[in-house]
């Protein structure tokens, strides 16, 4: 039988494009499914067990990898940027639903098939209050932090500039969602009513040397050393200015903190995880938060590191693993 991976996103996500190659030259066939624009229908009756074409194909293969990327349109077409951000948030919901349920069809129904990070709550993972406190207790060093509304707790945990991250990707105004803002500590004094009025994140401002971003497949991990305090536009979240050039490069990080990466991993159930750290300029490395769904075609492209091909190689293995544990064939 032949070998397949199946990938779920769009053709033009760079992801899943090298994600493609990837594998092709490891000998699978590939398919993708554009959530996009490709039609799902997933039939299920009384006198019928559940179907989807996917499943046949699946069912057919010798090793099958599945990895979904539910993501943006690549080109939103709509004028009113409001409107958009709403009709995107329904589109993005019911395709993670619709997705989400087909992917643990596939899981009950192919034990065989290695899912991408489905032994993973996935709304767990994204928690990121959770996040912090597993990665505490896994001796990982994070930024003092209140998680909340309590104004008197906020004031007084902090005294200098306070950085505000929401809990959710929604936008709190018109201009969307940045990532992370910050406020003096005199500002924070002033908006009590503000600040009482929903919950959020708050943090003390870390000094950084420099950023690392680390991406850990299975027992895999590569770490890119970004040189994010060299710039003003990138010293608070060099994310904002990602394609920025020569400001990332492949570097070793410690067995100390590798060994506590894969220990947050396995907490969460997960085999792939990017993690954002900060190094400090005396080198303790602090703990912001782990991607499930995190990206590493542009830094790949920047640096010409083969991340996409380390991390096609640890699904086959972890697959081929799961293959000879005994995991049996349903069809």
């Amino acid at each position: 039988m032949k070998k397949t991976a199946l990938l779920i996103g769009q053709p033009a996500d760079p992801h899943i494009r090298l994600a493609a190659a990837a594998f092709a030259q490891r000998g699978y066939a590939v398919e993708v499914f554009n959530h996009y624009t490709d039609e799902i229908a997933i039939e299920a009756s009384s006198e019928k067990a559940v179907r989807w074409p996917w499943l046949e194909l699946l069912a057919r293969s010798d090793i099958a990898v599945v990895w979904a990327r539910v993501k943006p349109p690549a080109d939103p077409t709509y004028a009113d940027v409001a409107t958009h951000r709403e009709r995107f948030r329904f589109w993005s919901a019911e395709w993670r639903s619709c997705l989400q349920s087909t992917l643990q069809i596939i899981k009950r129904t192919l034990p065989h098939v290695h899912i991408v990070n489905a032994g993973a709550d996935p709304v767990e993972v994204h928690l990121k209050p959770l996040q912090l406190s597993v990665a505490r207790d896994l001796g990982l060093l994070i930024p003092t932090t209140v998680i909340g509304n309590s104004f008197s707790h906020i004031s007084t945990a902090f005294n200098d500039r306070v950085l505000y991250k929401p809990l959710s990707p929604g936008a709190y105004d018109e201009r969307g969602c940045p990532p992370v803002a910050t406020f003096d500590y005199a500002e924070v004094l002033a908006n009590e009513v503000v600040i009482k009025a929903v919950p959020g994140i708050f943090q003390a401002e870390i000094v950084k040397a420099h950023e690392l971003r680390v991406h850990v497949f299975g027992e895999t991990v590569i770490s890119a050393q970004i040189d994010s305090q060299e710039s003003e536009l990138t010293k608070l979240d060099w994310r904002m200015w990602a394609h920025k050039t020569g400001m990332h490069r492949i570097v070793e990080i410690g067995d100390d903190v590798c060994v506590k990466l894969k220990s947050f991993m396995k907490a969460f159930a997960l085999d792939v995880g990017v993690f954002d750290l900060a190094v400090t300029p005396t080198g303790e490395h602090v703990f912001f938060e782990c991607n499930p769904d995190g990206q590493w075609a542009g830094l790949e492209e920047a640096v010409g590191h083969p991340i996409t091909d380390a991390f096609a190689s640890q699904m086959i293995a972890i697959s081929e693993r799961k293959l000879l544990s005994g995991a049996a064939y349903a069809h």
